[in-house]
């Protein structure tokens, strides 16, 4: 009889892990499909100028695919490059460890080299929330704390009082902006490592899926140009793929040190950037189906404290600038408003529910009053859901069109955040000022961009088609991008913040791709051998 009880937990627990799993790979595969849809026969783009612009606009499904083809080509062409005059040493994929740390270290160097050209190309300027969070750096370390005040830029956003933070760490040093940008230098070529040491460890060090890591990697440019984006964005990025690389290490080997750095590091990534907050419960999650695979209570402890440190670091921080001034912890818009700017169908100013100031103004009219600021917000989601019962037509196009804005826009304004001529910036090098007009090579990153997007979509739904039962040790970037694709659904939309759900997808597109890279050449192999047999006979 008791052993009859211990096998039916056993089973519900395996029912359980299989349900949950069953549930990430059909709401991936859902989203993913939808997603490969739209950037297939869609595009959208942001104005280089004043009116900040969104432009969504239909695209030939021919050109995109043959993008992706070209990218293919291309992938195929260095792979044989590498494979030419390589000695055969590799455990799997036939390449040879060294080879992959060359093309790694090629790579990372060509990165360092044109991101220097970059930062000094482009000078010191910042504008818009960048600025603002650099001002209130400089003004808080000077102790002048008038961003703390009614009007002040951080009564309004104290979600950015851990960025400001940071940057009055590295005021320690220099508050030279070119600093922030050469650590984000820094930081890209850390996540492209992690991304690479991920699929190196989920893969079973799958060698020839390490390369197509690391090229796709580098290849996705936008990443590159976020270097001179002062906004938190990249380090915060690499402080979460360090706690996802670090925990799914924990879940192989369980050494306990593993946790501290994962709940420090999520901690960090979330202060850097509240959006993060994401990344830490994905990691609560997967301590959840840890559990529920290894049947051993302690992961449980790490989901609670992967989300209760995070959150307990963004409430305590205002009350260390309150203890430190004097002036009482600021608060901020309600989040609230964010939600009710994002899903409001007639919001359609710079695009569809993206930032209009209404949270600004809210916050602003009711004299600072979160309360009376939260009823207004309320008011407009009421209004909101009138709109989607009398006028489900109109929803339906706002929500594809908003989507369409953020999740296939091509460069992910990345270009676009850097410095524009027509909001009063100017890049110093004269080379790369039609960049930032939208000019000179824009159009073509533009294009190469559109082809990965749709190539990374196709290939990470077809990898949860066709490999999903392999995707173990790969749920981290499902979630990830399960819980980006909710979230900014209903915040306020910017295509800025989309890059790192798509990104982290990039291991599963290689191993997808290396699978069919190896399946076309035993096919290749196979015609061979008929052939020459029916020639001898």
């Amino acid at each position: 009889m008791c052993q009859t009880n211990k096998q039916q937990k056993a089973n519900m627990w395996e029912q359980t892990q299989r349900a949950a799993r069953f549930v990430v790979l059909s709401v991936s595969l859902c989203f993913l499909a939808v997603l490969t849809v739209l950037q297939l026969i869609s595009t959208a783009s942001v104005a280089y100028d004043q009116s900040e612009k969104v432009k969504i606009a239909a695209v030939n499904p021919l050109g995109t695919a043959a993008i992706s083809a070209l990218i293919l080509l291309l992938l195929g062409g260095i792979l044989t490059a590498i494979g030419k005059g390589t000695p055969r040493l590799g455990k799997r994929g036939g390449f040879g460890v060294k080879t992959e740390r060359r093309l790694f270290a090629f790579f990372c160097g060509l990165t360092m080299v044109a991101g220097v050209a970059l930062i000094f190309g482009v000078g010191e300027g910042l504008r818009e929330d960048p600025l603002h969070v650099y001002e209130s750096a400089v003004q808080l370390s000077m102790r002048e704390n008038l961003t703390l005040m009614p009007g002040g830029y951080l009564f309004h956003k104290a979600h950015q009082l851990g960025l400001v933070t940071y940057e009055r760490m590295l005021g320690l040093i220099t508050f030279d902006v070119r600093f922030i940008f050469f650590l984000n230098l820094l930081f890209v070529n850390g996540i492209n490592f992690l991304s690479y040491k991920m699929a190196d460890m989920v893969f079973d060090h799958n060698q020839r899926v390490n390369l197509l890591t690391i090229c796709l990697s580098y290849l996705f440019v936008p990443q590159f140009f976020f270097v001179v984006f002062a906004y938190g964005l990249v380090p915060g990025f690499f402080f979460l793929l360090l706690a996802l690389y670090l925990i799914e290490k924990y879940f192989r080997d369980e050494k306990k040190r593993y946790l501290v750095a994962v709940v420090l590091s999520l901690s960090v990534a979330t202060l850097l950037k509240s959006n993060y907050l994401i990344g830490a419960i994905v990691v609560a999650i997967l301590c959840v189906l840890q559990t529920l695979r290894t049947k051993k209570l302690k992961a449980l402890l790490v989901a609670v404290m992967a989300v209760v440190l995070p959150i307990c670091c963004l409430k305590l921080l205002p009350l260390v600038y309150e203890a430190r001034t004097g002036i009482p912890a600021v608060e901020g818009e309600p989040m609230i408003t964010y939600v009710a700017m994002g899903v409001n169908p007639m919001n359609e100013g710079a695009g569809p529910g993206w930032y209009d100031g209404s949270n600004y103004n809210w916050y602003k009219n009711a004299e600072y009053d979160r309360a009376r600021t939260i009823e207004r917000a309320e008011e407009c989601l009421r209004n909101c859901v009138t709109v989607y019962r009398t006028e489900p037509v109109r929803t339906a196009k706002f929500f594809v069109r908003k989507t369409i804005s953020q999740w296939c826009e091509p460069l992910f304004q990345s270009v676009w955040s850097g410095h524009l001529e027509a909001l009063g910036q100017q890049a110093e090098h004269p080379a790369l000022r039609p960049l930032f007009l939208g000019e000179g090579a824009e159009p073509l990153l533009r294009l190469w961009m559109r082809g990965m997007l749709f190539l990374i979509y196709l290939s990470a739904f077809l990898f949860l088609w066709n490999k999903g039962k392999e995707a173990h040790g790969l749920e981290y970037a499902f979630l990830f991008f399960i819980g980006g694709f909710l979230f900014h659904l209903v915040w306020e939309a910017k295509s800025q913040y989309i890059y790192p759900y798509v990104f982290v997808m990039i291991p599963g597109c290689a191993y997808l791709l290396s699978d069919f890279a190896e399946k076309m050449k035993s096919r290749k192999k196979s015609k061979q051998m008929v052939e020459n047999i029916d020639s001898t006979s």
